[in-house]
């Protein structure tokens, strides 16, 4: 951008980090404060920084240009043979519109003129669409820390020499951190996509599209990993809706500030509205899931749709999102565990949005997955290419492109035994339904209790039958969270799962529901006990003996022995404190001893085997995995699952007869502490002449790319 008569003003300050509340009072007395200041000063014309060189602007739609400037002064635009002029309003706020533009790959130059003028150079003409959501939006091609890279990135990458595929990234927050590569239309190309770390599947998404329209592309990256639905809506969706209203003021969980609700659609989609484009690209879920989310979530997509629609004033644009992938969400066991239903049912309630009259459409993704342990799958591509095929075919109306999902007509029952089942088009198992023990179709009598069907085909029917029920009612397939279709390419569709009974669904199971526990707050609870002050007191617990000794008056040692030979975790809740966990492997005999800081009398409640929640979100398989000890002749030897191909791993080890300090020095080692063994190539260590006492250990692994992954402190006690 070439800026004339004015001085510049950098993109960090343009996107400052204000609380939601600061940006709305901003935003209430600026007109006063503009007003007041006219007098005293000649303001430049200014417009948001989605506007910069390299842009695209949307073709066969009117281009809105907006900012500010003195009030009551002149602002001109002059793109091709178009001159279009307006005047700032009392506040300062100017807007205005160039008339629909041809598609166009030769680069021109756009100009605003008034007391200043702005040049934007090499700018485009064609499609614009904005591509958000959480992280599996966000996920960049290649490298991800804490991620496995996409699949076949070196090959895609060195194919990106794209120039008139345009790239712009609103950074988190709306905050600029990088200033070569973050709200900046950039020229798509193996550098700058690979430096911008530009989301993956809008990547391809751009690929396809350009490919086949043969008209420069224009993506807009708006996400963030880990964000919930809320976050990216404004105030009014939810005033607008009596079920959604009471969640705009109650916060939630959240890994990092400024992500709670409105907060993300005010400070990266509102600054960027209405910036002319063509549709929305939308993947994201996987947070609301775990926070229990069921249908509760049509609504709030429902709501935010329409909101978006209503920021860029077009009731039409398209909106397309990603079905989330599978994942074995009832393992993370926490906090908030969602049930084994959980998932399957979240499928549901994402195609009751579906609105393909309206613009609302999905696509499939659960035959894209090999680990269902990612919550990241790596194929990023046929995400992309799928995105296309649905744009190419319902909003640039060429058959052929997009592929129908498959989907269940009516069921009747067929004799005393058995069900059928009609869909919209003949399937194969080998082709597009998922086969054998998990994603099968099952049966169920009126008391909704299913079993598995035997299957027989008659064209576009399933007859589907079980000895275990007498008068088959209803039925459901692919009802299960590790559910897998075979893979079917990004041109044809799986057999999308659903079922027929409506039976009410709990998407989420008791706090640590797996765990043994005591409590020290219930008394009408089977797991309550007795607090007899700040004094020292032990309890039983499953073959355990938890003892409770006073330090101090503001600390106490936890001892828990008898455990089993197993990795645990201990949860420790105390009132006005955040849940503590410790993990640890224990062999025969071994006893837990933790110096707790607080008094005995503030115990909420202690918990055994509950995973750890946050570490859980953090790394869904950890690279290092469960580690273990063995001893065989005296010996010692240290193992642990070894991680991707290439890594190498940094082992902390300490040894003491104190197991508290033991603990706290691999807890908070680096490379200079003293308990640094080094770098290994191995995922094994022999310890020399092993010692009676305790063992702390920490593994740390290092990709090939040089990301580092922390991992957990184990403890142990050792006797030779």
């Amino acid at each position: 951008m070439r800026i004339r008569n004015s001085q510049k003003t950098s993109r960090s300050d343009l996107g400052r980090d204000k609380s939601p509340h600061t940006r709305r009072l901003a935003r209430a007395i600026l007109p006063t404060l503009l007003l007041s200041l006219a007098p005293l000063t000649q303001a430049d014309i200014t417009c948001p920084p989605i506007f910069t060189d390299h842009m695209v602007l949307q073709r066969e739609m009117p281009v809105k240009l907006w900012g500010t400037a003195d009030p009551g002064e002149n602002v001109t635009a002059q793109f091709s043979e178009q001159v279009v002029s307006t005047t700032a309003d009392e506040s300062g706020n100017w807007s205005l519109a160039l008339a629909p533009l041809k598609a166009s790959a030769s680069p021109r130059s756009l100009s605003l003129t008034g007391n200043n003028e702005l040049i934007f150079d090499d700018v485009l003409v064609g499609e614009v669409w904005f591509c958000s959501g959480q992280s599996n939006m966000d996920k960049p091609l290649g490298e991800q820390k804490g991620q496995k890279p996409t699949l076949g990135y070196p090959e895609v990458l060195k194919d990106a020499d794209l120039p008139h595929l345009r790239l712009f990234v609103m950074p988190r927050h709306g905050v600029v951190k990088n200033e070569e590569n973050q709200m900046l239309w950039k020229r798509c190309s193996p550098e700058t996509v690979e430096s911008m770390r530009f989301s993956a599947a809008g990547f391809h998404f751009g690929e396809k599209l350009h490919a086949e329209l043969d008209v420069p592309i224009g993506l807009i990256h708006c996400a963030y990993g880990g964000t919930m639905i809320e976050a990216w809506m404004p105030d009014q969706a939810f005033q607008h809706d009596e079920e959604l209203a009471p969640l705009l003021d109650q916060p939630y969980f959240a890994w990092v500030k400024g992500v709670q609700a409105t907060e993300l659609y005010e400070s990266m989609v509102e600054p960027l509205a209405p910036f002319s484009l063509r549709g929305f690209l939308w993947y994201q879920g996987e947070a609301n899931l775990m926070h229990g989310d069921g249908s509760i979530y049509a609504d709030k997509m429902r709501a935010l749709i329409k909101s978006w629609r209503d920021a860029w004033s077009d009731s039409e644009a398209p909106f397309y999102f990603a079905q989330i992938a599978p994942f074995t969400y009832s393992e993370w066991i926490g906090d908030k565990t969602p049930s084994l239903d959980a998932l399957p049912y979240f499928w549901e309630t994402q195609a009751s949005v579906v609105d393909a009259e309206n613009g609302i459409e999905m696509i499939p993704t659960f035959d894209l997955v090999k680990n269902v342990r990612d919550i990241h799958p790596v194929n990023k591509r046929d995400v992309g290419y799928r995105f296309a095929n649905l744009a190419l075919e319902s909003t640039y109306s060429r058959p052929g492109d997009k592929s129908e999902i498959p989907q269940l007509i009516s069921t009747i029952i067929q004799g005393k035994k058995r069900l059928k089942a009609s869909f919209t088009q003949k399937l194969k198992e080998s082709q597009n339904i998922a086969a054998g023990e998990l994603g099968a179709f099952e049966i169920a009598g009126k008391d909704a209790v299913y079993y598995p069907a035997e299957v027989k085909w008659r064209g576009a029917n399933a007859i589907l039958s079980s000895e275990f029920v007498e008068k088959p009612i209803y039925t459901r397939y692919a009802w299960d969270e590790k559910a897998q279709a075979p893979y079917t390419g990004s041109d044809k569709l799986p057999l999308y799962p659903f079922r027929t009974d409506k039976k009410k669904i709990e998407t989420l199971l008791p706090q640590f529901h797996k765990a043994e526990r005591i409590q020290f707050t219930d008394p009408g609870a089977d797991d309550y006990r007795e607090l007899k002050g700040n004094e020292d007191q032990s309890f039983e617990l499953e073959g355990c003996v938890i003892t409770l000794s006073k330090l101090s008056e503001d600390s106490f040692t936890l001892t828990i022995s008898g455990l089993s030979e197993n990795p645990h975790t201990i949860a420790v809740q105390q009132r006005g404190k955040d849940i503590s966990f410790q993990q640890f492997f224990t062999q025969k005999g071994f006893t837990l001893q933790k110096v707790i800081e607080g008094s005995i009398a503030d115990l909420v409640e202690i918990v055994i085997d509950a995973p750890d929640p946050s570490k859980q979100a953090n790394s869904p398989l950890p690279q290092t995995g469960a580690t273990t000890q063995t001893t065989e002749d005296g010996g010692l030897t240290l193992s642990w699952q070894p991680g991707q191909k290439g890594d190498t791993y940094i082992l902390y080890l300490n040894f003491g007869d104190e197991l508290s300090s033991t603990q706290e020095k691999v807890l908070k080692a680096g490379r200079s502490s003293s308990t640094w063994q080094g770098l290994l190539n191995q995922n094994s260590f022999e310890v020399t002449d092993p010692k009676t006492g305790y063992y702390t250990w920490r593994v740390d692994s290092i990709s090939k790319a040089g990301e580092l992954t922390r991992g957990d402190v184990w403890t142990f006690k050792h006797s030779n």
